[in-house]
């Protein structure tokens, strides 16, 4: 599978990776995992043409693991993609990069609405460097799609 890669895809995925990078700046390992994560979490939106997601962009990250050598990472990568859009605290450890990306995600999606704690100036300047290109009004109208197609489940990657 292949798309083009669209700003707004980048963006996408560079913001919740400097904002894990911020919370683990210590740990290099760790910067790359969720830099694997970032650049995979919502990626089948293009590659697959959906808004159900999760499972595609999983396998999408699951072979790129594989075929690098790095499958040791598949299973904390997989649930970082899988956790990214729980509305509740996932069950991993706080101090887990699967917590990191998900409150990193949600601090992404809101616009800095939701902070968990980040500085709202650090948010902003995320924006500024990173901004959002079209991909916020882009899951608007996916969404008012979904919900016109599939009222009973128009956010299928959502989890409580």
């Amino acid at each position: 599978r292949t798309c083009d890669v669209p700003l707004d895809l980048v963006a996408n995925a560079t913001r919740p990776y400097e904002q894990v990078a911020a919370w683990f700046a210590a740990d290099p390992a760790r910067h790359w995992a969720a830099y694997v994560a970032a650049v995979f979490h919502d990626l089948a939106i293009w590659t697959d043409g959906t808004f159900d997601y999760l499972a595609p962009s999983i396998e999408l990250a699951r072979d790129y693991l594989v075929a690098s050598g790095s499958a040791d990472w598949a299973v904390e990568i997989e649930a970082m993609i899988a956790n990214h859009h729980k509305v509740t605290a996932s069950m991993a450890h706080p101090g887990s990069l699967i917590e990191a990306f998900r409150c990193a995600d949600w601090i992404d999606v809101t616009c800095g609405l939701r902070r968990f704690g980040i500085p709202r100036p650090f948010v902003r300047r995320l924006f500024a460097a990173w901004p959002s290109a079209g991909f916020h009004w882009r899951l608007v109208t996916l969404t008012l799609d979904r919900f016109r197609r599939h009222p009973l489940t128009p956010l299928p990657m959502v989890r409580l």
